[in-house]
């Protein structure tokens, strides 16, 4: 498989990248050299663990966040804006055990801040970066082609 060239790879954003399916995700990609990798969650231990392993492959950019809080979504736009993100991952999520009415309110509003909120914000931010990421990849193989 042709793979791109690290300053041309586009990049992926994936949230729950600590540990899980998301540091999954990262390894794979990574593995693969088809996108440079942000890495997104709450623990910068974990984090920065599964970067060292990633950036042996291909670029990687760590962001710590909590999006359990508002505007975290806005955040990690912001401080990824400079690249171009062509694909998200967004695994981040929580669950709590027992039923629903034992719940802690407080454990409530975070299910819902990160399963729902932050979820539904992120895809609608980064849905039209992404459009725009491939339209410009498709635009470079149609040239690519051409030189053929």
């Amino acid at each position: 498989m042709t793979t791109a060239s690290e300053s041309h790879r586009p990049w992926a954003l994936i949230t729950g990248a600590s540990e899980g399916l998301g540091k999954e995700f990262a390894l794979q990609l990574a593995q693969r050299k088809t996108h440079n990798v942000i890495l997104a969650a709450r623990s910068v231990d974990k984090l920065e663990s599964v970067a060292k392993t990633v950036s042996e492959q291909v670029q990687c950019k760590v962001v710590p966040i909590d999006l359990s809080v508002a505007g975290a979504a806005e955040e990690l736009d912001q401080k990824t804006r400079e690249l171009d993100v062509a694909l998200l991952i967004n695994n981040a999520g929580v669950a709590f055990g027992g039923p629903f009415e034992d719940m802690e309110y407080k454990d409530v509003q975070s299910l819902v801040a990160i399963n729902i909120v932050a979820l539904t914000e992120l895809f609608h931010i980064f849905l039209q970066r992404i459009k725009l990421q491939h339209k410009k990849l498709s635009e470079q193989q149609k040239q690519s082609n051409y030189a053929l």
